[in-house]
């Protein structure tokens, strides 16, 4: 690969890795929201 395209890529690999752990963090919030929910379910038929 040249140099010229490595330092282009730069920009994209840094978002991309930026958009991978906003993703993960949102996955993390759903899971907390379902594990929340199924606790109140739980109370409730419990």
């Amino acid at each position: 690969m040249n140099v010229e395209s490595i330092h282009m890529n730069g920009p994209c690999w840094c978002l991309g890795v930026v958009f991978v752990i906003l993703l993960v963090s949102w996955a993390s919030t759903l899971r907390v929201r379902r594990d929340t929910r199924d606790r109140h379910s739980a109370l409730g038929g419990g």
